[in-house]
């Protein structure tokens, strides 16, 4: 989120999205608040971090969240 023009697309395996606060989730939220489109694309991977119920996933859902509403495809 702090430098867009790297790469046209991102992987993340296993995001630490809880770290710091949630601070990457309240970034993003912040970031594309005040952006403009950006063309690219993530790819998220949550592996097996404890099922679909887990503290894990469900920042991996606050995430997706965020993106659908600022009408990206998540």
């Amino acid at each position: 989120m702090t430098h867009p023009n790297l790469f046209d697309a991102y992987m993340a395996v296993s995001p630490s999205l809880w770290w710091d606060k949630e601070y990457v989730l309240k970034m993003t939220d912040e970031k594309l608040k005040t952006g403009s489109a950006l063309n690219k694309r993530l790819f998220i991977s949550d592996g097996n971090e404890g099922g679909p119920n887990s503290f894990f996933h469900k920042h991996l859902l606050k995430l997706e969240a965020t993106l659908a509403k600022k009408s990206y495809n998540a």
